[in-house]
């Protein structure tokens, strides 16, 4: 365990708590990806704060649920290259680590192990720029438009 001087955690969420709210923008940008299967787990949260309603909190990723895992995976591969620093959340399901499947009573969790498998998140430190979260909506609906088209042609 750190022991850290109240004043320094104090500091740091205050940091914290100023940082620009880059999940609205997620928000507004992505919204055409839900009709396309994809599920931005933070959209219509964005506002909630545990200790007042009236001030959003800043989110530390922002959690996007593909419909496939080759397509999180051909997200990841296409966001990073692009300089986002996209990453896959979890990569697998609790059941799935090492240890844990001894406290668990089952070793099949498929929901669970699908949720891994798609879940990723993106950034939204203080870096995050208005362009970058363009490029973040413009790959991934670039991604999903060619997902639709190759699905209805019959090929994968």
């Amino acid at each position: 365990r750190l022991d850290l001087p109240e004043s320094v955690l104090q500091a740091g969420l205050r940091d914290f708590q100023r940082r620009p709210l880059i999940h609205q923008r997620y928000d507004t940008e992505l919204a055409g990806l839900e009709a396309r299967g994809w599920k931005c787990l933070a959209s219509g949260r964005s506002e909630i704060s545990r200790n007042d309603p009236q001030q959003p909190v800043p989110l530390l990723r922002y959690p996007v649920l593909a419909p496939s895992k080759d397509m999180r995976d051909r997200a990841l591969a296409a966001l990073n290259s692009e300089g986002i620093g996209a990453s896959a959340f979890y990569g697998r399901a609790l059941s799935q680590i090492e240890g844990v499947e001894a406290l668990l009573d089952s070793a099949e969790y498929p929901v669970a192990s699908d949720f891994a498998a798609r879940l990723f998140t993106l950034p939204t430190h203080e870096s995050v720029t208005a362009k970058d979260v363009a490029c973040v909506a413009e790959t991934l609906l670039n991604l999903s438009s060619t997902d639709q088209r190759r699905f209805k042609h019959g090929t994968t």
